[in-house]
């Protein structure tokens, strides 16, 4: 949808529910678009950043996205007044402790309301079809390390580790995660 379609979308949502918050995630856009949304009543943002390194970042990516705009886009929605959500996938093709550790010092920074992350799953179409998944004890570990940097922090137990182990989402509560969304309610 373009940016009027969204402001229309938004605005009819806030005055139906003026007590609802407005959490987007429709990726990144210029300045004067998050602006457009904020004053049509969006209250939160998630932008996963994916990787806070550069050379990490090139290899996930098109030449055409930049890991310079991705985080300069956080900080804009910051800035403009909306509750943040940033993360990434534990396990990433081509990922390193290294580049782990880029991730929780920019997390650090950023200073983020809050932070999802989880186990990579690959995708049968995408280039990553061949890689290995993230692990259910590193998304855990990660957890733990996010909660102890970021005491305050909504950190989400998410899909993707009930997706790779039937009590998933249950570990990442007991790991540090305070967050179930609405789609990950008990089957029963």
């Amino acid at each position: 949808f373009n940016d009027d379609r969204m402001v229309d979308i938004i605005r009819s949502i806030k005055q139906g529910y003026p007590d609802c918050a407005i959490t987007l995630s429709i990726g990144e856009k210029s300045t004067e678009s998050y602006q457009k949304f904020k004053e049509a009543g969006a209250d939160r943002y998630l932008l996963r950043h994916e990787t806070a390194n550069e050379e990490h970042y090139r290899y996930l990516h098109p030449e055409n996205l930049s890991s310079a705009n991705r985080k300069q886009c956080l900080y804009d929605l910051k800035e403009l007044g909306y509750q943040i959500g940033a993360g990434f996938m534990v396990g990433a093709p081509g990922q390193t402790m290294e580049y782990l550790a880029d991730d929780l010092v920019f997390l650090k920074e950023l200073n983020p309301h809050m932070v999802g992350i989880g186990p990579f799953i690959p995708h049968q179409d995408t280039p990553f079809a061949e890689e290995k998944a993230g692990t259910l004890e590193d998304t855990l570990r990660l957890l733990a390390i996010i909660r102890l940097i970021h005491p305050m922090v909504l950190l989400p137990s998410t899909t993707a580790l009930g997706t790779i182990h039937p009590m998933g989402r249950e570990k990442g509560i007991l790991a540090g995660a305070n967050v179930v969304m609405p789609n990950l309610s008990p089957v029963q």
